[in-house]
């Protein structure tokens, strides 16, 4: 998901109904510098016992997605 800054508001809305099919989430890290600790902090609170990882996805640039990977 990228939603240009809005991927929290986005999780955190939609925490009741996607958290309980247990996705593997993918979301965009770049627009602000508190994406980087609060979006794995939300999506690890959900228990869906996933590892992260954090990936750029365009050399030379600072496009940063976080995956959310199941164990």
């Amino acid at each position: 998901m990228d939603i240009e800054g809005e991927e929290l508001g986005v999780l955190n809305g939609a925490l009741r109904s996607i958290a309980p099919s247990r996705p593997a989430p993918a979301a965009s890290m770049y627009h602000c510098r508190a994406q980087l600790w609060e979006t794995p902090l939300l999506i690890d609170a959900w228990q869906l016992g996933c590892c992260f990882v954090l990936r750029s996805h365009a050399r030379g640039s600072f496009y940063l997605l976080l995956h959310a990977v199941p164990d």
